[in-house]
């Protein structure tokens, strides 16, 4: 295990399912931002208290997006505490809010040579559809899938594409592990 392999996309893409058995498969520890993301953005500035009392008075947009402004330092935070394994950025953690903070995280990645965004489809509508039927219908609200899907970024920051639109777990999981070998 001599480099990551890094996944990114959107919400409800199988990143972590897929993660998961991947790391399983070649013997390799699983570590997903999402679950360590407070570690990271806490030391940055992050008020878990201003997040909640946002979430509660403007609802999720406005506590993810308030949350958004410290992923530059949760994303470079993460690369660096876990230089091998497999690692899960979370939906949005590779987009930020503004330019300077997504030419940091375009840094942060950049030496990595498995950035590998697991999307549906290259139809990015399609590709929205299926991911939101997915969600729970109080996230569908925000269109959050559309959101991260409307520009380039995922594509831009990604080495590799894997597309899993009708294709099982296992298939996918395939594909990843003779891209990451």
């Amino acid at each position: 295990m001599s480099h990551p392999i890094i996944l990114i996309g959107p919400l409800k893409a199988g990143k972590s399912t897929a993660g998961k058995l991947l790391a399983a498969a070649l013997g390799w520890p699983f570590y997903s931002l999402d679950a360590l993301e407070r570690r990271y953005t806490e030391p940055a500035g992050f008020d878990p208290d201003r997040a909640r009392a946002l979430r509660a008075a403007e609802g999720d947009w406005a506590w993810y997006s308030y949350r958004r402004r410290f992923f530059p330092a949760a994303v470079a935070g993460f690369l660096a505490e876990h230089p091998a394994g497999v690692l899960e950025l979370g939906g949005g953690h590779p987009i930020a809010a503004d330019p300077v903070g997504q030419a940091q995280i375009t840094a942060s990645l950049a030496p990595y040579r498995h950035v590998i965004l697991l999307v549906p489809s290259q139809d990015r509508l399609a590709s929205v559809r299926l991911l939101n039927s997915r969600l729970r219908p109080e996230w569908q609200a925000d269109d959050w899938n559309r959101h991260f899907l409307a520009d380039d970024r995922y594509w831009q920051l990604a080495t590799h594409v894997v597309l899993t639109e009708g294709r099982g777990v296992d298939e996918t999981v395939g594909e990843l592990v003779a891209i990451g070998c």
